[in-house]
């Protein structure tokens, strides 16, 4: 039988931990489950503590680790610490300790690691999970939002449904392959950080549905920090995310248009050639610059998978040939987007009457689109786009 340790973050819980502690141990007994709890209390004003310590009075396997308020995360990676060292448990459970997490899933989510999974997701939003009715809208957006932001910035594998919840089963042998160190969030954002280590490890992770209630007493801990946590760690985390890589093609085209108008002064300045024929020098030499920083800076991951399945002379000559081809694609695009983006500013200010500034914005934008799809899709495919 799997030893299993239930970890509960507490803050300011005194009107939950109670009967949560008698709602887990009862379930612990009726499914004869070989289980210590430890709680993991920030030193909470309110006595949490206390009644915790009250509880171990008459229930030798609770267990209770005091600290100074650092966050959910900083909180879980001392109870991981902390479990593993003293009860070197087969399982970790990770739960709240605010009965929206219902101890009666955790059966479930212990079975699928005894079947082989390393990480298991107690799930709202696969199938056969569910969140209250009554649960308010703000709070299903943030929820919604969040796993939005954990698999489109955050790269986490778009197959897993609930990232952001905070119910799981861990094989706790694979907790002693994380990097700690790595993980510097304190907030809710550990969550995901987690789950991305883990992935990142080649984890077998599963979700199992759970149906999650809403707190029955106190207030939900979630502040603007966290969210702005969650946002910042998300970034962090997936260097090839879409938006980090449009954010590096916005900076290369910013330094392009440096370049162009630093080519055009000194030639204007320093040369006799017509001014026409200096910004078309200008410009040819921009896009160049422009193609050498996509090619080594916005798109380095997929040149970099493609050196790395170089395995031949034969290969590095079809490097070479491809990366050629990619700089004639390059130029012919960003040559024909901005003749679109002055058609489009001849179309809107000259026929339509827009005023010229909007008309030559709007035509800006719509080069800039169609140059890093183009760019994304065709240039520098790769396997992301696969």
């Amino acid at each position: 039988m799997s030893t299993i340790t239930v970890i509960l973050p507490t803050y300011n819980e005194a009107g939950n931990i109670r009967s949560m502690l008698h709602a887990l141990f009862a379930r612990m007994a009726s499914n004869h489950l070989d289980a210590n709890v430890l709680v993991v209390d920030d030193t909470s004003p309110d006595g949490t503590g206390k009644i915790v310590e009250q509880e171990m009075l008459s229930q030798g396997r609770l267990h209770l680790l005091s600290g100074n308020k650092e966050g959910l995360g900083k909180a879980y990676m001392r109870g991981f610490e902390y479990a593993l060292h003293t009860f070197s448990p087969d399982i970790i459970v990770m739960m709240d300790s605010d009965f929206s997490h219902d101890p009666s899933s955790i059966p479930a989510l212990v079975a699928e690691i005894d079947k082989g999974a390393d990480y298991v997701i107690g799930s709202r939003y696969t199938p056969g999970g569910a969140i209250p009715g009554d649960w308010p809208l703000k709070r299903i957006i943030n929820s919604r939002i969040a796993n939005f932001v954990a698999k489109t910035v955050g790269g986490i594998d778009p197959e897993v449904k609930d990232i952001s919840g905070g119910f799981k089963a861990i094989r706790a042998s694979k907790l002693e392959d994380v990097d700690w160190e790595g993980i510097e969030t304190s907030g809710y954002a550990f969550q995901m950080h987690l789950l991305h280590t883990f992935m990142a490890n080649d984890a077998v992770i599963k979700e199992v549905p759970i149906t999650f209630v809403d707190r029955r007493m106190g207030q939900s801990k979630l502040r603007l920090g966290d969210i702005l946590e969650f946002i910042s760690v998300a970034y962090g985390l997936n260097p090839q995310s879409p938006l980090r890589q449009l954010m590096r093609f916005m900076a290369v085209g910013a330094s392009g248009i440096i370049v162009n108008l630093g080519v055009l002064a000194l030639l204007v300045n320093h040369t006799p050639l017509p001014i026409i024929v200096a910004s078309a020098i200008a410009i040819e030499i921009s896009i160049l610059t422009n193609f050498l920083l996509h090619n080594r800076f916005t798109f380095q991951e997929v040149i970099e998978a493609e050196e790395g399945s170089v395995a031949s002379r034969v290969r590095r000559s079809q490097t070479s040939r491809d990366f050629v081809g990619k700089l004639i694609t390059f130029n012919v695009t960003s040559l024909g987007t901005a003749a679109m983006s002055l058609v489009i500013f001849a179309l809107l200010h000259g026929l339509v009457g827009m005023y010229y500034l909007a008309a030559q914005f709007i035509g800006i934008i719509s080069a800039f689109t169609l140059n890093y799809q183009i760019s994304s899709r065709v240039i520098w495919k790769g396997k992301q786009h696969d």
